[in-house]
């Protein structure tokens, strides 16, 4: 029925090839991912295949676009917290991801409010003018700054976790403030499996100089298990 359908749809030069793809996806020899660089490829196996877990997305982007957690949410039934500052996509979040707790804040050492820079590439959009140096070197301007509210994550985590739940993977992505977002967690309360992290400092042809976000995951008991061009998955130890 399937090849059928198929058939009817495209060229015929191309209704094999489409038809081998769905078949190899029913019957497990394929899967659909969803982030950038297949981040959730490694989460998932790290989590050895869990379903009804728990995560919590900060920057998170979009609902379904280079997503680490969607993945997650719609084939293996998680649910969690998505962090999100810009405004435009809050309404995204809400509609699409209604399991989720979605907040439109930013995160920071402290309760206060922050300068959000939205670039004309919304990849780059950043907290840090550090980073909107780097972005403008690169001919990508800022379209708009806003003021955000920005709070600890401990606070966020204290505040929306549900009592008792385990956290199964903490994702992290805010373009050059990533460090900041993860001091601004508590460790003694909150120990997620898999932490995985943006870091443009390590890099893999000098790991003998680790960054300090390494140094900072590695300090409380996380060993770096993969390097997703500039995503790095930590793994808890002893986990």
């Amino acid at each position: 029925m399937i090849r059928d359908i198929v058939k009817g749809m495209v060229p015929d030069k191309y209704h094999r090839r489409l038809y081998e793809a769905w078949n190899d996806y029913v019957s497990g020899w394929a899967s659909l991912h969803y982030s950038q660089f297949g981040e959730d490829i490694i989460i998932n196996y790290l989590l050895d295949n869990k379903y009804g877990g728990f995560f919590v997305d900060v920057g998170a982007f979009h609902p379904r676009h280079y997503s680490n957690t969607y993945f997650f949410y719609r084939r293996r039934k998680f649910q969690g917290i998505n962090i999100e500052p810009n405004p435009d996509v809050i309404s995204l979040f809400r509609r699409m991801r209604p399991r989720d707790t979605n907040l439109n804040c930013g995160v920071g050492a402290e309760i206060s409010r922050l300068v959000y820079y939205k670039m004309q590439d919304p990849l780059c959009n950043t907290f840090s003018q550090e980073y909107v140096q780097v972005c403008q070197a690169r001919g990508v301007e800022v379209q708009q700054k806003l003021e955000v509210n920005v709070a600890p994550l401990r606070d966020l985590l204290h505040t929306h976790v549900p009592k008792g739940r385990e956290i199964d993977f903490l994702s992290v992505d805010v373009e050059n403030f990533d460090l900041e977002v993860l001091q601004s967690m508590d460790w003694q309360s909150y120990r997620p499996k898999v932490v995985v992290v943006e870091d443009h400092e390590y890099t893999l042809s000098h790991p003998e100089a680790p960054s300090r976000i390494y140094s900072f995951l590695k300090d409380r008991d996380y060993s770096l298990k993969s390097v997703c061009a500039y995503s790095l998955i930590f793994l808890r130890n002893g986990a």
